[in-house]
């Protein structure tokens, strides 16, 4: 839904992006615990608004290779 504005599910076009807000609650990001400390990564999440499907994102590249090197 992220590329193509269009649910995999039932072809709708009618998505929404829904961004992790870090003031809400951390139960939908990714933690990466270290040492001393525990580094958020924030999960954007696309939501079909017809059929409800929803697909979760990480978006930004260095969160990536931070995620590979904690859980590689």
């Amino acid at each position: 839904m992220k590329n193509t504005g269009c649910c995999p599910k039932c072809n709708s076009r009618n998505i929404v992006r829904v961004s992790d807000n870090a003031h809400r609650y951390l139960a939908h990001s990714i933690a990466i615990t270290k040492v001393v400390t525990v580094e958020r990564v924030p999960v954007a999440r696309y939501a079909c608004c017809d059929c409800g499907y929803v697909e979760s994102w990480v978006e930004k590249r260095h969160e990536l290779d931070e995620m590979k090197k904690a859980f590689g």
